[in-house]
């Protein structure tokens, strides 16, 4: 294989490039050099005020999260206590055997408050809005059953029911 000498061939590429001579190469290698510097120079002045306005935005984000928790602490009391108005007119009977009370738990229930205290016990008419087992898992064959969950439609109703008993 015949041996090629790249110095020479590094210098007519160069030459074939920018139809200069290899020293306009080294130049502009300079000239980068100094383009290089100022380029730093800017860089650093835009990193400095790259660095103010990332503050700023992160002084934007704290405010707007501090704002969200505040928001949202509020909103979970709201919530609790919307939660605990729900439960407000729910009674809890416990005893009543497994698959008592057929496929209509709400008719089975106010028929049976009914029983337990009469019906002269109640001024106005005993209004039921739904009834159903807790949502404990299946109680085992020898275990008692799961509590029955009733949802009065009025306050006094549920009082009432809480003197009585």
């Amino acid at each position: 294989m015949p041996r090629v000498n790249t110095k020479s061939k590094v210098a007519e590429s160069s030459e074939d490039l920018d139809g200069a001579a290899p020293t306009s190469a080294i130049s502009a290698l300079e000239q980068s050099d100094n383009s290089k510097q100022l380029l730093s120079r800017i860089k650093s002045e835009d990193a400095g005020n790259s660095l103010t306005e990332v503050d700023s935005h992160v002084t934007i984000l704290e405010n707007t999260c501090s704002a969200l928790v505040k928001e949202n602490v509020t909103i979970r009391a709201k919530l609790d206590n919307l939660e605990n108005h729900a439960r407000r007119n729910n009674i809890r009977v416990i005893g009543i055997p497994k698959r008592l009370e057929g496929p209509r738990p709400t008719s089975f229930m106010e028929s049976l408050l009914l029983d337990v205290f009469g019906s002269d016990s109640f001024t106005k008419p005993l209004a039921i809005d739904y009834a159903h087992r807790s949502l404990a898992p299946m109680p085992k064959q020898h275990q008692p059953a799961r509590p029955m969950i009733v949802r009065l439609h009025r306050f006094q109703t549920r009082e009432r029911i809480f003197q009585l008993a």
